[in-house]
């Protein structure tokens, strides 16, 4: 879940009923929501922070014994649950949740998109059926990642903060060789084996509705997913991927 001042649209989110101040958007996939949008207290731009769900009742009471942590609260956001917030070392708020009442099955069929079949040279698994694409907004699935600057002076504390606080590895990092110093990192949940995220026609779709691409498309080069980026109405830059990367603990970097 990311939280950040103002929300787009035309992009296939669907938002359930909102609060005077507070809207909650979720996709087809089964979080209850993954972007929220609050209005700002002073007009301009800000990124709140994020959401993560952890697998047991034990971790949120671990959580809560983090230093400057909150208590364990219950949570009034869609899909309920309980949750321990903390903030990270450049303020961003973390909001660790736990028990949240995912959607049903049922309801994520009806909504779907359905999938697109590509043959190779190879092989053809998509046999005397035609590929037909509708002109419309993107069908977004989750919330894939979420990233941010940080300052010079403080970023080797705060990868060092992230990966000792949480169960996370870094398949990919920029180096500077003029400074010889890292200057960016990709961080994924770190799981073992389990292969977890590495980190385009509703492209044009976007374009005609007169929003403002920033880059793309393209395929990334650190990774290598298929990526658009657009600014939102606030400013902030919002990122349409797919073919995403999935890597574990086995993966070489690229």
């Amino acid at each position: 879940m990311s939280q950040v001042i103002f929300p787009g649209a035309d992009r296939k989110r669907r938002p359930p009923p909102p609060t005077r101040s507070i809207i909650y958007y979720r996709g087809f996939g089964e979080d209850p929501c993954f972007y929220v949008a609050e209005i700002s207290p002073d007009s301009s731009k800000h990124f709140v922070g994020s959401g993560w769900l952890l697998q047991a009742q034990a971790d949120l009471d671990a959580a809560s014994r983090i230093r400057g942590a909150s208590t364990v609260q219950k949570s009034t956001v869609p899909g309920g649950g309980s949750f321990v917030d903390i903030k990270d070392p450049l303020g961003y708020n973390i909001r660790l949740l736990y028990g949240i009442t995912f959607r049903q099955k049922e309801e994520q069929q009806q909504e779907k998109p359905k999938a697109v079949i590509f043959n190779s040279w190879e092989d053809n698994p998509r046999k005397g059926k035609f590929q037909r694409f509708d002109s419309g907004p993107s069908r977004i699935h989750k919330l894939g990642h979420y990233g941010f600057v940080v300052d010079r002076s403080q970023y080797e504390s705060s990868v060092a903060w992230y990966l000792n606080t949480f169960s996370l590895a870094s398949p990919d990092i920029l180096y500077d060789q003029a400074t010889g110093k890292d200057i960016m990192i990709f961080m994924h949940i770190n799981k073992g084996d389990e292969f977890t995220d590495h980190h385009l026609l509703g492209h044009y779709y976007l374009e005609k509705k007169g929003w403002t691409n920033c880059w793309g498309v393209g395929r990334h080069l650190l990774g290598s997913q298929i990526f658009d980026y657009w600014l939102n109405p606030s400013g902030n830059v919002v990122e349409h991927y797919s073919d995403g990367d999935v890597v574990n603990d086995h993966t070489p970097a690229p």
